[in-house]
């Protein structure tokens, strides 16, 4: 009789402590449930939080290359302006050079006039005194005023295409540097993202692995 309610006590204290373990046990799965829960919701808002920041910063430079698109068409703009110019310009070039040969012809037709004036023909001297040294003098300084101006023009179109030369070779360099300028941001941005996505797996990894260590180490300290 004795030995049975040993037994019966026994059980019940058995009982007891397997309805305390299993009490725990339950705490300890409801525990485990907050903290992943926690652990989860932490993620995600770090994750939209970083998705978010990120996502700024690719708008912010997809901005600044679309900037630099604009600025680029622009300058390709400018090009086909300075192209254009510079044809002008050459035209021009050409024209004053032909205009310098006729200038070239007209004084070689006045020092002739020059030498006929200081040889002139007796007959022809005494028949036009006057009227022909009035007009070789004439025809002279018109062609030497005509001269002197082809000549300024010449110099200044000169000075004009050596600038417009010298621009166009700037913005080619400009041209260079931005897109240098553009590609390097390209770069960027492609290593940002593959950065941000490999933080986001490991974070994910090393969440899932913190909250696998807790189970089992929950379930160890039950034992």
């Amino acid at each position: 009789m004795t030995q049975l309610l040993e037994e019966q006590g026994k059980n019940q204290q058995l009982h007891a402590r397997i309805e305390a373990l299993e009490a725990k046990l339950a705490a300890k799965d409801s525990n485990l449930g907050s903290k992943v829960k926690e652990a989860a919701h932490e993620h995600e808002v770090r994750t939209q939080t970083l998705e978010n920041e990120w996502a700024d910063r690719v708008k912010a430079l997809e901005e600044q290359l679309r900037q630099k698109d604009a600025c680029i068409a622009q300058l390709e703009r400018d090009k086909e302006q300075l192209k254009a110019a510079l044809r002008k310009v050459k035209r021009t070039a050409d024209d004053l050079e032909k205009d310098r040969r006729l200038n070239d012809k007209e004084m070689t037709l006045s020092k002739e006039v020059n030498q006929q004036k200081e040889n002139p023909n007796a007959a022809t001297t005494q028949q036009h005194p006057v009227s022909v040294d009035d007009e070789q003098s004439g025809a002279l300084v018109f062609l030497k005023k005509r001269l002197r101006q082809r000549e300024d023009e010449l110099r200044q179109t000169h000075v004009k295409y050596v600038e417009l030369k010298e621009l166009c070779a700037r913005q080619c360099v400009r041209e260079a540097d931005l897109q240098n300028f553009i590609n390097e941001h390209r770069l960027r941005g492609n290593l940002i993202i593959r950065k941000k996505n490999d933080a986001d797996s490991k974070n994910a990894e090393d969440n899932q692995a913190h909250v696998q260590d807790d189970h089992q180490g929950d379930l160890k300290s039950s034992k």
